[in-house]
């Protein structure tokens, strides 16, 4: 009897900074008459497995190291094609990440899965900033019926979360680590010494003055602290930077002239150490549209007009695309791995393997499994 060695899985993956995607013909796969997803006119369900990777590229930084980033932790890889080649210094300016032209887009960013003119399941983007904060997304469904309506979750795919309150805090010193991250007592919230004072502020008033030019260190959408012993309070949200002008998103009260700010240190990004199971299901029938995450119904909504026209995957006869909304460009590329993806006859509400699809062949229009193994 032979021996069989099982060796490392592979997937359909899409790099940081690719431009690529997978289409399918319509003109190679339709003989003259409706076959499989093409003219399918009823329900349907979207299943993917898939590990997005982070479009930000601004990952928690490994302590005690000057180069690389540390996307899933302290115990997680140094440098990695699952994030984008940034600097990763907090004081570095925008204008120096390395970034294909994302620099004003990828905040915005669409992940798209897959697309047609009819139909478009994607992630979103859902961050303000790209400073110290990788990418979190929401799963985006969107359906043609009559009219193009969309669904859209929270935020699934987060960063490490962090905690709230007065803990208790230790700032590291010697021993390699960074000198101006401050740690809560469990480790799981960590702000930075932003190494500037606010030089004058009047209570009650949203913007304040600092200490040298403000976008040296400072961006748009970044959140700000001040700190008083063990306690850090959040000023709000930067809205805009005019020399060493800042302008929050709320009243700051009281005074906060003379105190130091802090923003939010490093983090991880845990969602591209592992496969995830996304579904999006429609009726177009009642018009109910659903998303799933990992088995779980996260998000529903009935399609405002699906009722007064019937759905049809052919209308227009067109090709379909995995990885890209063609018609959007770079800006729609998804970034990460595809396991295993399929469209299938009927609205789906419960899903019994999250790991694998194994779809049942006979209610299936459309499937790849791009993962395999080593034999």
């Amino acid at each position: 009897m032979k021996s069989l060695y099982i060796g490392a899985k592979r997937a359909l993956v899409f790099p940081a900074l690719c431009e690529g995607y997978l289409r399918i013909d319509y003109s190679n796969q339709v003989a003259g008459q409706p076959i499989g997803i093409f003219g399918h006119s009823d329900s349907f369900t979207i299943e993917a497995i898939i590990t997005p990777y982070d479009i930000n590229g601004n990952g928690w930084k490994l302590e005690g190291s000057t180069t690389g980033d540390n996307p899933a932790g302290e115990s997680g890889v140094i440098t990695s094609v699952k994030t984008f080649p940034n600097v990763q210094s907090y004081n570095t300016t925008e204008t120096q990440f390395q970034d294909f032209n994302y620099d004003s887009d990828r905040t915005n960013n669409t992940m798209t899965i897959f697309s047609n003119g009819d139909v478009d399941l994607s992630l979103i983007n859902s961050t303000s900033t790209s400073h110290n904060q990788p990418a979190e997304y929401t799963i985006s469904f969107g359906v043609n019926a009559n009219g193009f309506d969309t669904l859209t979750s929270d935020t699934i795919f987060t960063s490490r979360t962090e905690s709230t309150g007065t803990l208790d805090y230790t700032k590291p010193g010697a021993g390699g680590a960074t000198d101006n991250v401050y740690h809560t007592g469990n480790n799981s919230n960590k702000y930075q010494e932003a190494l500037t004072t606010v030089l004058a502020h009047t209570d009650g008033l949203s913007d304040f003055t600092i200490t040298g030019t403000g976008n040296e260190n400072f961006w748009v959408g970044q959140d700000l602290y001040t700190r008083s012993g063990q306690t850090f309070t959040s000023i709000g949200t930067i809205q805009t930077i005019v020399s060493s002008t800042i302008t929050m998103s709320q009243a700051i009260t009281p005074s906060i002239t003379g105190a130091t700010l802090y923003t939010s240190a490093y983090r991880e990004a845990p969602y591209l150490l592992t496969s995830h199971h996304i579904a999006a299901a429609f009726n177009p029938d009642s018009g109910a549209m659903h998303i799933y995450y990992n088995g779980q119904l996260i998000s529903s909504k009935t399609h405002t007009s699906a009722a007064s026209l019937p759905f049809n995957f052919q209308m227009p006869e067109e090709d379909m695309y995995i990885g890209q909304n063609v018609s959007g460009g770079h800006t729609t590329q998804f970034f990460g791995e595809i396991h295993e993806f399929a469209v299938i006859d009927g609205f789906k509400t419960q899903y019994d393997s999250i790991f694998t699809l194994a779809p049942k062949f006979d209610r299936t229009l459309l499937y790849y499994r791009f993962e395999e193994v080593d034999i």
